[in-house]
Order: C-alpha cells, then sequence, then structure tokens
C-alpha cells in the first residue's frame, strides 16, 4: 500500500511539472512570435531565455520532489514563479515611466497572458510540496483538476478582460490602479490554490471556507461589473462593448465553480465514506 501511494503522488508531481515545462516551453514560443510586433524586438530576448530557463527548471525540480528532497524542489519552483511575476510586472510597477530609463525597463518585461496557464501550476507544486498532511487523507483527482481549470481560466480571462480594458481606456495612465488591478487576481489565485491544497492536505474546513468565500466574492465582483469596469471613472458615462460577456466569463463561471466544489466538499465530508478499490480511479491517496 505504502509503495502504492508513493507511485501515485510521484506521478501527480511528474505529470504536474511536465505539464508546467510543456506551458513555459509554449510561452517562450508566443514570446518570440509577439517579439516580431514589439516596439524593440531585441529587448524582448531576455524574457524569453528566463521563461526557457524556467522551463527546465520546473522539469529538474520535480527530481528533487521525486526523490523526497522537498526542500530543494520548492525553492526552485519558488525561484520559477518570481521569475515569471517579477519580470511580467515591470510594465505594471506603480511608476510614472517618463524617463528613458524607465521605458527602457518597461520595454524588458513581457506581456504577463502567456504565463497565466503556467502559474497556478506553480503554485500548486510549491503549496503542495512545501504544506505537510494534517493525517492520511483522500482526496478527488477530479476535484483537483477542476479546481486548478477554474483558477487558470480566472487568471487568464481576468488578463484578458483587465488588457481590453486598458487598450481603450486610461487605465494605463493610473499606474498605482494598473498595479492593483493586475496583482489582485494573482493574489486572489494564490489563496484559491492554497485552500484546494488545504482540502488535499486534510485542513478541510480552513480550504473549504477559503473555496466558498473566495468563489463568492469573485462572483460578487464580476456581476457588480456587468455594466462596465467600475475601477474606471469614464465607466460611469461611457459604454464598454465587451461587458458583461467578459466579466461573466472571468468572474462568474470560475466563481461558480469554486463554490460549488467547496459544498461538495462539505457534502462528501458528512457523507458516509467511500473505501476506494483496486477499479477506483478516482480517489488518490496522499
Amino acid at each position: 500500500m505504502y509503495i502504492t501511494n508513493l507511485l501515485r503522488v510521484n506521478g501527480l508531481i511528474r505529470l504536474t511539472s511536465t505539464l508546467g515545462c510543456i506551458l513555459l516551453l509554449t510561452a517562450s514560443l508566443t514570446l518570440i512570435v509577439e517579439a516580431i510586433y514589439h516596439p524593440k524586438p531585441l529587448f524582448q530576448i531576455p524574457s524569453i531565455l528566463l521563461t526557457l530557463a524556467s522551463a527546465f527548471l520546473i522539469f529538474y525540480a520535480g527530481s528533487f520532489a521525486v526523490r523526497g528532497d522537498r526542500f530543494t524542489s520548492t525553492v526552485l519552483w519558488g525561484l520559477c514563479l518570481f521569475i515569471i511575476l517579477a519580470q511580467s510586472s515591470l510594465q505594471f510597477l506603480p511608476l510614472e515611466y517618463d524617463t528613458l530609463m524607465l521605458l527602457r525597463l518597461k520595454a524588458l518585461s513581457p506581456p504577463f497572458w502567456p504565463y497565466t496557464l503556467s502559474i497556478p501550476l506553480l503554485m500548486f507544486l510549491i503549496l503542495d510540496n512545501a504544506i505537510k498532511s494534517s493525517y492520511p487523507n483522500k482526496t478527488s483527482l477530479m476535484f483537483l483538476m477542476i479546481g486548478l481549470v477554474a483558477v487558470t481560466m480566472f487568471l487568464f480571462m481576468t488578463t484578458v478582460l483587465v488588457g481590453t480594458v486598458a487598450n481603450i481606456s486610461e487605465l494605463v495612465f493610473i499606474p498605482t490602479r494598473m498595479f492593483w488591478v493586475m496583482a489582485s487576481p494573482v493574489l486572489l489565485s494564490m489563496l484559491v490554490v492554497l485552500g484546494i491544497v488545504f482540502v488535499r492536505k486534510g485542513f478541510v474546513i480552513s480550504g473549504v471556507l477559503m473555496l466558498i468565500s473566495i468563489g463568492l466574492f469573485i462572483e460578487w465582483v464580476s456581476t457588480w461589473s456587468y455594466d462596465g469596469p467600475y475601477f474606471l471613472e469614464t465607466a460611469n458615462r461611457l459604454n464598454y462593448d465587451m461587458f458583461p460577456a467578459l466579466p461573466f466569463i472571468s468572474g462568474t463561471i470560475p466563481g461558480m465553480i469554486l463554490a460549488i466544489l467547496g459544498v461538495v466538499v462539505v457534502w462528501r465530508a458528512t457523507s458516509e465514506t467511500k473505501k476506494p478499490n483496486e477499479n477506483d480511479e478516482f480517489y488518490e491517496e496522499i
């Protein structure tokens, strides 16, 4: 039984780290294509090289986790996440880009959206590897997959929404607001992934409370924004054509999924526990 559990856990680590590596390789190819249309294409070379290095580092860190070296793998995955977020946030820093040095700094920053698919996976790898189980627990692999898909959908579509609004509004000229509008989805995504990991690790009450509360909060903010981006003053007098479609896709749907996941976990926790058998692949033992 111990060997079976070990293989299952190691299989999840291998799969997730491999998928993260593939997504970052895809992101680097996307950056190469995007660089063609960049005002200063050569300035994108450092971000492309750093993305490639991070892709292979994610895969390499997985080998340490498989061997039981949790600390090294967590540090390496954390370094990858820091590199991705740091280089992408250069263009969103709350600064007035009115000098040549700051403009060059902004030109070094790659677009954020190619990384939105890999960031939730990296967050999951770091938190799942760093937090130890409180007691032997069974979690649904379907729960994990749906939760990560909902987080990825929220982060990607929110980035699309903010980018679309920024292109046709004064948002790019309000650095502090632009920074928080971009940083908030990342922070919320990290909290949601933390809630998913809490449920997996046996901290069911904390995980469920996080999933339901954050899911309902995302839903509320999205429905509040149906008439326009209310973080802008012009939303009170101008109509934005992409609303309410983008808020519905980016917030209402993933928020609903996360809240329902929390309710399902409560329902399963209060119902009679089902023993997994050899043919039941719906469960994974931690």
